[in-house]
């Protein structure tokens, strides 16, 4: 209960800070005189949204990986690790069906991503939220 908890804190969070990041980069843009923003540019703020929370839900592992290291070292090691994971993907040519490449990859390139593709990266929150749960309780965390 407490790491469900914790995790819908933290995909909460992340959500906001997407729509928050949205606003700040809209005003700015507005601010510096290139005007209310057209079709392509929301395309683009919506592409900007939905990538901070993808990346929020590709982010879960590291929380499994901190509570089986029973430490932060652990999962800020996973958190590199991911990153290197999702660079090798896109190197290798796989970027697009890797789930933790995938969001980054449709942000900046929407036609190289297709929509089952970019679906995969919710394979990670749904295979690491109740991994987590259950580590918390064998750990017995969640008392």
């Amino acid at each position: 209960m407490i790491a469900s908890a914790k995790l819908l804190v933290f995909v909460i969070w992340g959500s906001a800070t997407g729509a928050i990041l949205v606003l700040v980069v809209a005003v700015v843009g507005i601010g510096l005189g290139y005007g209310l923003p057209d079709r392509t540019a929301f395309a683009s703020l919506g592409r900007i949204f939905l990538l901070t929370v993808l990346s929020t839900f590709i982010a879960i592992p590291v929380g499994w990986v901190s509570t089986l290291g029973r430490g932060l070292l652990s999962g800020i090691a996973s958190g590199v690790g991911i990153v290197v994971i999702a660079q090798f993907g896109v190197v290798s040519g796989a970027g697009g069906w890797m789930p933790f490449a995938a969001p980054a990859m449709w942000a900046i390139s929407p036609e190289t991503v297709n929509l089952v593709q970019l679906a995969c990266a919710m394979i990670v929150p749904v295979a690491f939220w109740p991994a987590t749960v259950l580590a918390w309780r064998r750990l017995q965390l969640d008392r």
